[in-house]
């Protein structure tokens, strides 16, 4: 049986014809005037920042937030709280929101958290993350140190229906605060 050509393998008779070829490029997009742009479809954010360190980064491949840092020195007091400005401000996807989350090695090593707080689609304002400091001694952060992480998610809009009775279900009203015990 012939070689085939642009292929990296023989062909033989185990192997369906062509399937051993090199695929077609990618499908492009082009703006009608001769711009090529990557095929990408990835929502993108976009992110207005006062210094490049100061960029949003996950810090693994498989993280589900990107690391927000300090933008100066902050002291959070004894048993107080402080905010702090990260120096970035953000434009999201249209359906998705910004949660703002603690970071577990904050809160394990120093006893820090930091509010849940959620940026909205249209919100386009500085991003200030509330710390608080729940051990007896002072927390210094310094400026590019990590201080939270930002998780931008879907979410949905449905209609709100007002009625005089819900239907039932088999929980009903039961549990309220548990669906039971350990």
């Amino acid at each position: 049986m012939a070689s085939m050509s642009g292929s990296f393998m023989k062909q033989d008779e185990y192997i369906p014809k062509n399937l051993l070829a090199f695929p077609r490029v990618l499908p492009f997009v082009t703006n009608g005037l001769g711009q090529f742009v990557a095929y990408d479809k990835r929502r993108r954010v976009q992110v207005k920042l006062t210094s490049p360190e100061q960029k949003p980064r996950r810090q693994s491949r498989w993280a589900a937030g990107h690391d927000l840092v300090a933008s100066e020195d902050v002291v959070v007091p004894a048993r107080g709280s402080a905010v702090v400005d990260t120096g970035i401000c953000v434009a999201l996807p249209e359906g998705h929101y910004g949660r703002v989350a603690g970071r577990s090695s904050l809160a394990f090593k120093h006893d820090v958290t930091a509010f849940e707080g959620t940026i909205d689609e249209d919100y386009r304002g500085r991003i200030m993350v509330k710390l608080f400091n729940h051990s007896d001694e002072e927390f210094k952060t310094g400026a590019l140190t990590r201080i939270a992480q930002l998780i931008i998610q879907p979410y949905s809009t449905p209609v709100i229906d007002v009625v005089e009775e819900l239907e039932d279900s088999e929980r009903g009203a039961g549990g309220f605060g548990s669906t039971g015990t350990i």
